[in-house]
């Protein structure tokens, strides 16, 4: 295996199961499943608490990739806790498209909602989510096309040194890879995980606009 494979395996491994709150009574595991064309947030925890009835968990989904919607509750009622044993929630995002990525919050409470564990993450149903257009003009700088309902982020992270071969070539690119920070959509960096160059002559003018793929399309392209 390379070792460009290697570090890619890793990241992906992070990204797909990322376990959190070590050290504490609870572990808590989000990973995705994709259904056809829906998404669904799969969280599981495990509860080493003996309370019975006493801690609850509180699903949100915060916000979107690159669409940026806006907050939603994705467990309506409080789930409660079994003690000493594990909870599974399998939530729907009707929200987040196949290439899309949910930023999640993840509160488990006690009965007078005081936080005990406040979790979060970035999750997607494909290894390289398709974020934004634009031109590389150095290492950390993107020049993004505007106005197509994408990130139009300027700070990028290459996360191998290949891609320096897209730089100051004029050339328009799609980017795809995962949020590093995100305030506004002209207001954000990424981690490039994949570049897509659209050929000598594409512009951000006459390029179509994204188009959200099917599940089955991206599967096959990652296959």
């Amino acid at each position: 295996m390379t070792a460009r494979s290697c570090i890619l395996s890793f990241i992906l491994l992070v990204v797909a199961t990322g376990t959190f709150a070590q050290g504490s009574p609870f572990v808590v595991t989000i990973d995705t499943q994709c259904q056809g064309d829906e998404f669904f947030l799969a969280v599981f925890i495990q509860n080493y608490t003996p309370d019975v009835e006493f801690y609850r968990v509180v699903v949100r989904r915060l916000t979107t990739a690159p669409d940026l919607l806006g907050e939603v509750l994705l467990t309506p009622e409080p789930v409660w806790l079994v003690p000493m044993d594990n909870t599974e929630l399998l939530l729907p995002d009707p929200g987040v498209g196949p290439g899309d990525i949910g930023y999640y919050q993840i509160e488990i409470l006690e009965p007078d909602d005081f936080v005990v564990e406040n979790l979060y993450a970035w999750r997607s149903c494909t290894e390289e989510p398709f974020l934004m257009r634009g031109y590389l003009t150095d290492t950390t700088t993107i020049v993004p096309c505007t106005g197509q309902g994408m990130l139009e982020c300027d700070v990028v992270s290459l996360m191998y040194g290949d891609m320096n071969e897209h730089i100051a070539t004029n050339e328009l690119l799609e980017i795809h890879g995962w949020v590093i920070t995100l305030y506004d959509r002209d207001s954000c960096s990424i981690s490039v995980n994949s570049i897509v160059p659209l050929g000598q002559g594409a512009s951000c003018e006459n390029v179509v606009p994204a188009a959200n793929p099917s599940w089955g399309t991206l599967k096959a392209r990652y296959r």
